[in-house]
């Protein structure tokens, strides 16, 4: 497929089968971005890496490639040396209608992965259609150099806020005018310049006090707390 026709999603991977073909250093850094994504992963190799030999958190099978590793999976990486094996695993996964990425070989990837920059709850992916992943990376660094590091925090604040909202506002084109403010650059500004009290006291009034100060700043308390909790742990594992 031509990755320019491509569909940009976020999948939700938690305990979904992925099966990662390769023992060596490109299969070790797709075992570990799944690992973060806390997907239930199977590595496929007839020997490892020490990097991937060490991990716990993980299924190793040492053996030969067989097209039945591939059954009740989600998502398959085919990283060996041998391209001619790479290019079966990529046929087997189509005819078993599983998504597959092979590693320097856009042509034949179902999907390739990204170059994301993450702060907290945003993430920015930036693609080259496969033409490039190195300038992918440097366009995503310099992206980082430009957001501002306060939009973390207002993000997070936000990502509290809402299903306080959604409870409160029953009106969808009122929560969307809301929302549209919220997330607006006069937010923005007042938040980084007058923080959170202040934040919260103008988003009171801007509606119309159905959602007061106090609560606004306990949920985002709660909500900055579990992130963190929650971050800690990608972290350490």
């Amino acid at each position: 497929m031509t990755m320019q026709e491509g569909y940009y999603i976020l999948l939700g991977l938690k305990d979904r089968r992925c099966v990662v073909i390769g023992g060596g250093s490109v299969a070790t850094r797709k075992v570990e971005a799944l690992c973060r994504c806390e997907a239930e992963v199977h590595v496929i190799a007839p020997q490892f890496c020490d990097m991937l030999a060490k991990r716990t958190d993980v299924t190793r099978h040492e053996m030969k490639y067989d097209k039945s590793v591939l059954e009740k999976t989600v998502l398959a990486f085919a990283c060996t040396d041998d391209n001619e094996l790479n290019h079966q695993i990529a046929v087997d996964c189509r005819e078993m209608g599983v998504l597959c990425n092979v590693v320097d070989d856009p042509e034949w990837c179902d999907f390739v992965v990204p170059a994301v920059l993450k702060r907290g709850p945003i993430q920015i992916a930036v693609g080259t259609a496969g033409a490039s992943p190195y300038l992918a990376g440097r366009i995503r660094d310099l992206i980082g150099s430009w957001l501002d590091r306060a939009y973390e925090p207002f993000a997070r604040k936000l990502a509290a806020l809402r299903p306080l909202l959604m409870q409160r506002i029953s009106q969808s084109d009122s929560r969307k005018t809301i929302y549209q403010q919220l997330a607006g650059r006069e937010s923005f500004d007042r938040f980084k310049r007058e923080g959170t009290e202040s934040w919260c006291k103008w988003i009171a009034q801007n509606t119309h006090n159905e959602v007061s100060p106090e609560e606004i700043i306990a949920l985002a308390t709660q909500y900055a707390h579990r992130q963190m909790n929650e971050e800690r742990k990608e972290i350490e594992r």
